[in-house]
C-alpha cells in the first residue's frame, strides 16, 4: 500500500480499485465522466512507465437498474399513475 505520493513515484505497479459506487450513478447507470478520470489518469501512469491494473466490476449497480426496471415493468398502469404513498 502506498502511504506518500513519494512512494507512488517509486512504484513500477500501480493497482486501481474502483468499486461500484465509483463506476456507476445511484441510478446503476455508468458514470461516465468518473470513468473518464480513472482512464485519464492511468493514461498518464502509463505515460511514466508505470504497470497499471484497473479492478472493477459495477456489478452491484447494474443489477440493482435491472432490479428496478422489472419492478416497474411487473407494474399495473393504475400503480404507476397513481403512487402509493
Amino acid at each position: 500500500m502506498i502511504h506518500s505520493r513519494q512512494e507512488l513515484t517509486l512504484s513500477q505497479r500501480v493497482v486501481i480499485k474502483a468499486g461500484t459506487s465509483v463506476v456507476s450513478t445511484p441510478d446503476g447507470y455508468p458514470s461516465l465522466s468518473r470513468i473518464a478520470n480513472i482512464v485519464e489518469n492511468t493514461v498518464s501512469l502509463v505515460r511514466q512507465g508505470k504497470e497499471v491494473l484497473i479492478v472493477t466490476s459495477g456489478a452491484v449497480g447494474i443489477g440493482r437498474q435491472k432490479l428496478k426496471k422489472q419492478a416497474m415493468l411487473q407494474q399495473s398502469m393504475s400503480d404507476i399513475l397513481s403512487p402509493k404513498k
